[in-house]
């Protein structure tokens, strides 16, 4: 069987979703879910979970909002949601380095720097999966939280050449599709160039991320003469500029460092739009960044973000599972907030 074939089996198989079977007997049965994050896991194929970010209009954080206070919309029709989780809920995080000749000197060591600071702020319960590519793609060991491990892995990484993107994110997506992976999923993208070298094309790996069900980040490294600093975008917003002065899923937040600009900033390039096409409609974001040296803050975004997301689940009031796109949307009765999560769900065929 070719990569490709296999990689579309595992997004077949994605439709299966490890949860809590407390809180799915609870939703059977008609009653309320427990309070509290179930210990016994079970699968359910028709539990749909979504990973979703609050944050003011002026781009802070939320932490406290409350079960009653999200409303989940499947096709314009409400669902009832069974499964809650905040904080509590474990991580799996699958971060993708590119280790291509592009990547040498002042932008590896800040991209090594940047992945290092992200897996140090993982929790105890979280664990993470460390893949290098360049004209191969390298799976660094397993999945776990041995920092001095995933330390190891990524200090190791060496440029070379070839950039294989788009395989190594189908690969990714294998790695959170296996068994035992956490509640919580998403997939990091540490790039500056353009695929050169990938089996699958970039239509083909779209289609694995809207499949994956899991918020895709990016951060793109690209060098300018000067930094003219971070360019966050509104909350909600999602879509490329014509012009290029903004990027699709800009985290959004407050500005840092804010200084001058003294050269205007040339647009993105195409590497950093194939990105934004990767992450869109997953709940992630992609960053472009014109100074490696903010790399590390902006994976402390990431990982900040990861921990501060609520977990939903819902099982279709419909019960359809015909194998089709389904439109989700997620709201809250709360002024101010604005919810992030992904676009929608292929519900897996019986």
């Amino acid at each position: 069987m070719s990569a490709l074939r296999e990689a579309a089996v595992v997004l077949m198989l994605l439709g299966l979703s490890v949860w809590p079977t407390a809180d799915v007997r609870a939703a059977e049965q008609g009653g309320s879910p427990p309070g509290q994050q179930a210990r016994a896991y079970g699968v359910d194929v028709g539990l749909v979970r979504l990973s979703v970010t609050a944050r003011t209009t002026k781009g802070a954080l939320v932490s406290d909002l409350e079960p009653e206070e999200f409303e989940v919309l499947e096709e314009g029709m409400r669902q009832q949601v069974v499964r809650f989780g905040h904080h509590e809920a474990p991580i799996s995080v699958v971060v993708l380095f590119d280790k291509s000749a592009s990547m040498r000197d002042e932008k590896l060591m800040h991209a090594k720097d940047g992945a290092l600071n992200f897996v140090r702020a993982l929790r105890a319960q979280d664990e993470a999966l460390v893949v290098a590519f360049s004209e191969a793609v390298d799976v660094l060991g397993n999945f776990g939280l041995d920092r001095r491990a995933l330390e190891r892995a990524t200090k190791s990484i060496r440029a070379e050449s070839g950039t294989r993107l788009y395989d190594a994110v189908l690969e990714g997506v294998r790695a959170l599709a296996a068994p035992g992976r956490k509640e919580k999923c998403a997939l990091l993208i540490l790039s500056d160039g353009e695929d050169t070298a990938s089996a699958a094309t970039l239509e083909e790996t779209v289609e694995g991320a809207r499949r994956a069900g899991v918020p895709f980040y990016a951060i793109g490294i690209e060098m300018d003469e000067e930094d003219s600093g971070p360019n966050f975008a509104p909350p909600g917003s999602h879509r490329a500029r014509e012009d290029g002065s903004r990027l699709g899923f800009d985290p959004p937040g407050k500005k840092l460092d804010p200084r001058p600009v003294r050269k205007p900033r040339a647009g993105p390039s195409q590497a950093i739009r194939a990105l934004t096409r990767l992450t869109e409609g997953t709940g992630g974001w992609t960053y472009r960044i014109v100074a490696a040296r903010r790399c590390k803050e902006v994976c402390l975004r990431v990982a900040e973000e990861l921990r501060s997301q609520y977990l939903l689940g819902y099982l279709p009031s419909d019960g359809v599972r015909e194998g089709r796109w389904r439109t989700v949307v997620v709201r809250t009765s709360r002024p101010g907030v604005m919810l992030t999560t992904r676009a929608g769900y292929y519900a897996a065929s019986p």
